[in-house]
Parts: C-alpha cells; structure tokens; sequence
C-alpha cells in the first residue's frame, strides 16, 4: 500500500480523541512494506498530505496565575472487589503550566460538586 493512500484512509481517524501519530505510524510498520519510510519522515509527509502546518510557540506564565483543566476524552473503569460490579469514571487532568506540574483524577461524573472539589485537590 502506497503512504499517500494510507495516510488518506485514516484522516478521519486523527479526529478521534485518542489518535496518536505513532500509533498510526506503528499500524503502518505492520503493513506488508519492504522498506518503509523512518518515523521522522512519515511524520512530515502526514503533515504535508493533511496540510498541517507545524509551528510552536513560547508561552510564558507566573507561578499561580493560570491553571489548565480538562476531561480527558475516554471514560476509564474498574471493577469493585466486593460487588464484581465495573464503575465507570470520568478521568480529570490539571495543570500548573509555569511549573508543569500536572495532577490526575478519576471522579464518578462532571457534576459541579466534582469539578470543583477536582480543581481543589488539583491546586
């Protein structure tokens, strides 16, 4: 399979919210290709065949003044030892960006009462 048809057969798919470059990237190894393109170089051709610019910025920040929060997009589960019942959990990630540090947890839902009391435990 030619790179172009590939990458072009999954651009739906870098919308999802957990799509990773390398994991497509690791999709394409497994393909039956005598001699694939190096991980840099797939990298550059994705970003040229979606037109995706590359670009970075610095971004300053004072200690205390900001702090990121966001769900991720995936709810995680586990299973309670006494009930064999699975409990699903929304999974919540702050973050201080002037020291980067970063505080992760998994709540029963995104009620108020649960943001909020995150965040606490976040700062």
């Amino acid at each position: 399979m030619h790179y172009k048809a590939f990458l072009e057969g999954h651009s739906t798919e870098r919308r999802k919210p957990s799509f990773t470059i390398d994991n497509l990237y690791r999709d394409y190894k497994e393909l039956d290709i005598t001699d694939p393109y190096p991980n840099a170089h797939f990298y550059r051709l994705a970003r040229k065949i979606w037109n995706v610019e590359k670009g970075s910025i610095r971004l300053n920040h004072s200690y205390g003044e900001n702090l990121f929060v966001h769900y991720t997009g995936k709810k995680l589960s586990y299973v309670d030892k006494q009930t064999g019942e699975q409990i699903s959990v929304d999974v919540l990630v702050t973050m201080h960006p002037a020291s980067q540090y970063i505080y992760v947890e998994a709540m029963p839902s995104q009620k108020q009462e649960d943001v909020i009391q995150g965040i606490m435990n976040g700062l």
